[in-house]
């Protein structure tokens, strides 16, 4: 093959462009999957990790839930993950049962509805300890792991 060649060059674009689309066909055929039962496997390894290094073992999150949930019944609550943005203010990942994961920042204020009642929520604190956050009128500290 002799550089500059306009048949090589026609020849080396052909390959590149097949092979892109064989990339493309491989990647479609695993996001795809080529049966419903392996979307849907494929799918719940997206969703839960097998093991989170972050996260404790079963046996303490059960601990802390019902220790959470004797305060005010409150939801099981886990801390996911937090990050400090470049101002310096912490931006946490907060895991709620029944609700979902929400972002939450270092001073905001919520609102958790259970039983028909708003019950406040304020982030005091986010950083290696935990989440700190003051619940109620009474303002009760719970620090979520």
């Amino acid at each position: 093959m002799l550089p500059g060649n306009p048949v090589n060059e026609e020849m080396n674009m052909l390959h590149k462009q097949w092979m892109g689309l064989l990339t493309l066909s491989i990647l479609l055929g695993a996001v795809a999957g080529s049966s419903g039962q392996q979307a849907d496997a494929y799918a719940s390894r997206l969703q839960e990790p097998e093991r989170d290094p972050f996260r404790p073992p079963p046996d303490l999150r059960q601990a802390e839930g019902q220790r959470q949930g004797a305060i005010s019944g409150l939801p099981r609550m886990n801390l996911r993950g937090w990050v400090q943005d470049g101002d310096g203010v912490s931006l946490a990942l907060l895991e709620i049962d029944g609700e979902g994961t929400i972002v939450v920042r270092e001073g905001e204020e919520l609102r958790l509805h259970l039983a028909g009642t708003g019950v406040p929520l304020r982030i005091r604190e986010i950083g290696p300890r935990g989440l700190v956050l003051e619940v109620g009128e009474e303002r009760d500290e719970v620090v979520v792991r």
